[in-house]
């Protein structure tokens, strides 16, 4: 089975939710946007990327809103320690919601293989965004680093965007 990379939505139709986290490590959201245009994803993500030295300190981000539900982890040790509430919205699997924007980390491939990639992305047609992220450059973590954003005209949750990320990886990232 081979699967679909088109469709029939217009990129101006697209709409999409983010939630922001003021680093890397950081499990409570700093903010949180819903319903953005493609331009406002875009706008908003590079209004939020700074250069870094220490990845704790790079803005992240996920590609759906967040729910309240009880808290877990560290997160759950730290409200309980504060005195504070042990429910609320945390970056964990559990507190997603639906995201109509599939995220793909590249790690340490090479010129090359990112020319074909990109040129795999061209020739497919499909809206995508990406820019580097931390440790490109760093000679201790060789080749190049980057994140590419995807939109797609249907929200999924859970299994199905897994499902859904999968399918890409097959179609157009080759691994």
């Amino acid at each position: 089975m081979n699967p679909t990379v088109t469709s029939a939505m217009k990129l101006s139709q697209w709409r999409g939710d983010i939630t922001i986290f003021n680093g890397y490590f950081d499990t409570t959201p700093q903010s949180e946007y819903s319903s953005l245009t493609w331009d406002g994803l875009t706008e908003i993500i590079s209004g939020n990327l700074k250069l870094t030295r220490r990845k704790e300190n790079a803005p992240y981000f996920v590609p759906c809103l967040l729910t309240n539900a009880p808290l877990i982890g560290k997160t759950l040790e730290k409200a309980a320690a504060r005195g504070l509430p042990l429910e609320g919205k945390q970056r964990s699997s559990s507190h997603t919601t639906v995201g109509s924007l599939l995220v793909a980390d590249i790690d340490g491939i090479d010129k090359d293989e990112w020319e074909s990639l990109i040129a795999r992305l061209d020739e497919a047609s499909v809206a995508y965004a990406v820019y580097s992220t931390y440790s490109y450059g760093n000679p201790e973590k060789p080749g190049i680093r980057a994140r590419i954003l995807f939109p797609i005209d249907k929200s999924l949750g859970g299994a199905d965007y897994a499902r859904a990320w999968m399918g890409l990886e097959k179609a157009l990232l080759h691994g």
